[in-house]
């Protein structure tokens, strides 16, 4: 019988369907890259940085175990994984025990349907659950630059980063011609205290450098267009990932060197680097190993935010430049906007976990848990703004797009009258003559040409009395039932109102 972690996963996914899909990716491992993108570890000795160095998983593993039997106490090892291989949890999630529902909603690829896979337990944890079980997993948003819009006419909405996760990307509406991209992704974080008292605290990231990729066969698309493109965030260094020096020190340093921008994991090794003290006393909280990471996917949520701005004000349109500044008349904006609606809804739900998590960690550092959860209120208050201003744009749009339609109606409907009038003039002139060609004298050229003359204007002139007569019979009894409706007050109207069949309300206690 296989004793594998994945066998266990399979075993439960029957009766879970939430871990249908980590059964469903440990079952096909062998379709996805051969490795992570980085693994880091560092070794923590009560506060102190006790070592690092381990840069693949089997020595990872050796850490671990050698920790679970020879560890001494307040010992710790933090591991930092970047894109995280099938092969690398079924290994992991043996040697720590671990919960499978910890790896299940951090590769989870994207906002599942009912109709198609069961919920991800971010969607369906309550509040009271979020940590409870030693781990928390925090998705978010990130905006990517797609490149000119002239280039990518082609590509689809659905987009996937290259990977082990194969995190979705979503195209968005050009701005400034530049296509935007939006990138779900997720950092988690678990940690355990084994019994000698020793602990280790488990990170999964995301790469921040795969590339964005479309395969229209593996997507099951029609178009044949094959797309790459490199990852390029709409941030270039996160301002609060490391110190920037002083404009003095700028001056007496000979040799300038320039700060290079990091991924999420040189930053996260280089913050929990800088939590090291000498005292072996206690040992780092999980709000101070999470600080960077939680301050990081604040500042995506806070670029998401912005971008939502930019697009509330794509969104405004006149009724004389609607024709130009919609981008499809299948009514593709609308469904954009109906999209914009569930998606801050999400977003919504994803910040709110975070502040759920912060809240749980406020025992150990009151004052920053209050600083971040403001930050987080803040960038809330701006997606829910957005939202509603997206939401109200939906019935504006719909009512301009009717206005314009009505328009086009007016101008086909007076072509027609104008063709009805041509009609009204050929017509009896055509009759006339088709009744006269039975017989040969009325010919142009014979002496009975003036007997068609004499015969086809008249009855010209008659179609056309009786159908000025008509459209006037019309305006009048239209005219006589809307002031049997309205009563004595509407009284006076003018021959031109009566013949156009516009009514003149006149009060008459007013007058």
């Amino acid at each position: 019988m296989d004793k594998s972690y994945s066998s266990f996963v399979r075993a439960f996914a029957a009766r879970n369907p939430r871990l249908s899909l980590l059964a469903e990716a440990l079952t096909k491992c062998s379709h996805w890259d051969k490795s992570s993108g980085g693994i880091g570890c560092i070794k923590f000795q009560g506060r102190k940085v006790a070592g690092s160095g381990a840069t693949d998983l089997q020595q990872v593993i050796s850490e671990i175990e050698s920790l679970k039997v020879s560890g001494t106490r307040a010992t710790g090892l933090c591991v930092l994984i970047e894109d995280i291989h099938p092969n690398e949890i079924n290994k992991l999630g043996a040697v720590l025990d671990a919960d499978p529902h910890f790896f299940s909603d951090h590769i989870a690829t994207g906002p599942e349907y009912p109709d198609k896979r069961p919920a991800i337990d971010s969607e369906s944890v309550l509040p009271s659950q979020i940590y409870g079980d030693g781990f928390v997993n925090l998705h978010y948003q990130r905006v990517i630059d797609l490149g000119e819009h002239s280039a990518l006419r082609d590509i689809p909405y659905s987009l996937n980063l290259e990977g082990n996760s194969r995190r979705p990307v979503r195209r968005m509406p050009p701005i400034l011609n530049r296509d935007v991209g939006l990138a779900r992704a997720c950092f988690s974080i678990m940690r355990k205290q084994f019994a000698n008292e020793t602990w280790i605290c488990v990170m999964l990231m995301d790469s921040a450098s795969s590339d964005i990729i479309f395969d229209p066969h593996d997507a099951n698309e029609h178009t044949s267009t094959k797309f790459r493109a490199a990852q390029t965030p709409y941030r270039s260094h996160f301002r609060g990932s490391t110190v920037l020096p002083t404009y003095s020190s700028f001056l007496n340093d000979s040799i300038f060197r320039p700060q290079r921008s990091m991924n999420m994991l040189d930053g996260v090794l280089d913050s929990l680097l800088s939590i090291s003290t000498e005292s072996t006393e206690g040992e780092p909280s999980i709000m101070e190993m999470t600080l960077y990471p939680i301050r990081m996917i604040i500042t995506e949520w806070m670029i998401y935010s912005l971008m939502m701005g930019r697009y509330v004000k794509l969104y405004e349109y006149s009724v004389d430049t609607l024709h130009k500044e919609i981008r499809s008349p299948d009514g593709e904006d609308i469904i954009d906007l109906y999209r914009w609606r569930r998606r801050s809804q999400q977003s919504l739900n994803k910040l709110r976990r975070m502040t759920w998590f912060i809240k749980q960690q406020d025992h150990t550092h009151h004052q920053l848990s209050n600083v971040l959860i403001e930050d987080i209120d803040h960038i809330s208050g701006q997606i829910k703004q957005h939202a509603e201003a997206l939401q109200t744009t939906i019935p504006i749009l719909t009512s301009m797009i009717q206005l314009v339609d009505a328009r086009r109606a007016i101008e086909e409907t007076r072509y027609i009258k104008r063709l009805s009038y041509i009609t009204l003039i050929f017509l009896p002139l055509t009759y006339v003559a088709t009744l006269f060609s039975m017989s040969e004298p009325f010919a142009l050229n014979d002496s009975g040409a003036w007997i068609y003359i004499a015969t086809a204007l008249p009855l010209l002139l008659m179609v056309l009395i009786f159908s000025s007569v008509s459209f006037q019979l019309e305006a009048i009894v239209k005219r006589v039932k809307h002031v049997c409706l309205i009563g004595p007050r509407t009284q006076n109207f003018t021959s031109t109102q009566l013949r156009h069949g516009l009514p003149y309300h006149k009060n008459v206690a007013g007058a």
